[in-house]
């Protein structure tokens, strides 16, 4: 019966949280990297260790690898592989809590809040957080729970699940080497060692206890420091202070009654004070019916710290790296609520107290506040799925595939996906066709044969384009070799031919034209029997420009190939072979500006679709082949 009952809650929490990722959320920023990465970097082992960040996480990548080999951009398929780890933390809570706690409704419900609070789902909305921060803390959970069945029970099966887990744990991210102190924290204030069994035996026995732990760690230290290039940036005492303090009054304390507070609010708001009244009630609860409750605090307190201390000694000596900002980013406070978790339940083990009066009101406090923070936690959650960061990528990104997807092939122009759902420091993988086209079916629909050109808007839907002419060469007599990069030219009836082996170069002198107000664009005139990939770019007197991505001409006779460009026109354009090339005939090349219908008359978009205020004329078509 108490299996089917956490059972039946694990499916509701897995649904719940299937249905707010659905809801409200989609790939962002780091996601881009890394499914292109996953979808078409070669799967070695090598490619499992690569440095993410600074983050040594083999699981994590290999979980992006097969999400985007599996389902291309399919977000369903990403909010089930996080509703999944949601669950089985959710899982590695009810056994933790069912060990202390027994098997009482109170062990679910902590269970329950312990994977449904602000932070963890603020954590899992975005896929990058969500994999490495639940992840980790699954594992560390796990890790934990099967230490406290090992030292009740001295079953061996517990112990290897309990170490097994913090193998898997460290090679999804950093934080789970935290667990070995969290484990002797557990073992001598809460389960000391029995001496009455004699020192050398109780020493013996602990030793071996630990002998497997203190392997894992040691190997992983050791790859870590001498092997793996992490890099980190620790920061000043001042930064992490700055970090400690403001992080548990701003974020950990207003976490604790359900509260996501704004990021303009101020260091003492109501939902700080109420976060700890509530936590100083629940110490102060536990310590009417325990004693020795002094252990919990010193648990929480050594567990926060440490959780702040990998914070600073990783990151804020970053450039650019705000303690402030990173403190009222929840990720960051998921280990820190599970470890007020873990404090509470532990003093479950410490010895009874005779309740007094205060102590017989506990159990009808409790229920009546745990039954007030699920409702807050609830009203909660609606306002965190409706309202955060990535809102906009849930928006433009839904109806950029849906809209593709009833569209049917296109020769979709590559722009490159707005801020509110990438930044650029991932660039070059916020081009929308580079990252679009890893989805099989979305692939066919982007064909740039099709004579129907169109471009993503700013708020992801497909638009027709239209060509803003700025200048067109069709005698491309000028061109010539990039001196040592070994391409050669040859002028047939087809146009102007190139070969040449991989980085072979050429340039097609063009007429100079102005800064632009919007996004430049190239189209080549060309016929190729095998197609060529190259990398445009653009140059002047003092440099050149070079385009973040190479662009695939495909084989074929009088075909044309629109890009974007990425640099100012400046007085050419450059041609890179990416890969050997053979017989590229380019009959004449053009580049202007990208503009759309729009409600105020035909304007020129800039490099991720927005409106410009400069005017085209929408009327004209494209250049003849």
């Amino acid at each position: 019966m108490w299996s089917s009952w956490v059972a039946g809650v694990g499916a509701l929490v897995w649904f719940v949280t299937f249905a707010a990722l659905l809801a409200g959320s989609q790939f962002y920023t780091d996601d881009l990297l890394y499914l292109q990465q996953g979808a078409r970097d070669h799967l070695t082992l090598g490619w499992l260790q690569v440095n993410s960040y600074g983050h040594f996480a083999p699981v994590f990548r290999l979980i992006y690898a097969v999400v985007a080999r599996l389902g291309g951009v399919n977000w369903a398929l990403a909010a089930a592989v996080l509703a999944t780890l949601v669950l089985l933390l959710y899982v590695a809570l009810a056994w933790f809590t069912t060990q202390l706690l027994g098997r009482r409704p109170a062990a679910i419900v902590v269970a329950v809040a312990g994977v449904t609070c602000i932070p963890a789902l603020r954590t899992t909305l975005w896929m990058a957080s969500g994999v490495q921060v639940i992840g980790g803390a699954l594992c560390m959970t796990f890790c934990i729970a099967g230490f406290v069945a090992y030292v009740r029970s001295q079953r061996v099966a517990a112990l290897a699940i309990s170490v097994l887990s913090l193998v898997v744990g460290l090679v999804w991210q950093e934080r789970p080497i935290l667990t070995i102190g969290y484990l002797v924290l557990i073992r001598y204030l809460f389960f000391p060692p029995d001496w009455a069994l004699g020192r050398r035996r109780t020493i013996v026995r602990d030793a071996l206890m630990w002998a497997p732990y203190l392997v894992v760690i040691a190997g992983y230290l050791a790859y870590r420091l001498f092997v793996f290039d992490a890099s980190p940036a620790p920061g000043t005492l001042r930064s992490a202070w700055s970090l400690l303090t403001s992080g548990f009054v701003r974020s950990y304390l207003p976490s604790l009654v359900g509260i996501r507070l704004d990021q303009n609010s101020g260091w003492f708001e109501p939902a700080s004070i109420l976060g700890a009244l509530v936590l100083l009630g629940a110490f102060a609860a536990l310590a009417l019916t325990r004693r020795g409750v002094w252990r919990c605090v010193v648990f929480l307190l050594a567990t926060y710290v440490a959780n702040v201390a990998v914070q600073a000694a990783g990151r804020l000596g970053a450039h650019g790296a705000d303690p402030i900002g990173y403190s009222r980013d929840l990720q960051y406070f998921v280990d820190p609520y599970l470890a007020t978790i873990f404090a509470l339940c532990l003093g479950a083990v410490l010895p009874r107290r005779e309740p007094g009066a205060l102590g017989r009101l506990v159990p009808g406090v409790a229920v009546l506040t745990a039954a007030v923070l699920a409702v807050v936690t609830t009203v909660s959650w609606t306002v965190v799925v409706r309202n955060n960061a990535q809102t906009g990528a849930h928006s433009y990104l839904n109806r950029a595939i849906s809209e593709l997807d009833a569209t049917g092939p296109v020769d979709l122009v590559s722009l490159k996906v707005p801020a509110s759902v990438a930044f650029s420091f991932v660039d070059p993988f916020t081009d929308q066709v580079q990252f679009l086209t890893i989805d099989k079916d979305l692939a066919q629909k982007i064909d740039p044969t099709s004579p129907r050109k169109v471009v993503l808007a700013a708020d992801g839907s497909v638009m027709p384009v239209h060509p803003a002419t700025l200048a067109r060469s069709t005698d491309l007599g000028a061109a010539r070799p990039v001196p040592g990069r070994k391409a050669t030219l040859t002028r047939t009836a087809s146009g102007l031919c190139m070969s040449g082996g991989a980085s072979s170069a050429i340039k097609v002198p063009l007429p100079a034209t102005a800064p632009l107000p919007g996004v430049g664009a190239f189209q080549l005139a060309y016929s190729s029997p095998h197609g060529a990939e190259i990398r445009v770019g653009t140059y002047t007197d003092s440099g050149r420009s070079m385009n973040q991505w190479w662009s695939t001409l495909p084989g074929g006779t009088d075909r044309t190939f629109l890009g974007r460009l990425d640099g100012e026109p400046g007085q050419g354009l450059l041609i890179v072979a990416v890969k050997p090339v053979q017989d590229l005939c380019i009959r004449s090349a053009w580049v202007g500006m990208l503009a759309v219908d729009t409600p105020d008359g035909c304007r020129v978009v800039d490099h991720v679709g927005a409106y410009t205020a400069e005017p085209a004329d929408c009327s004209k078509g494209w250049p003849a082949q």
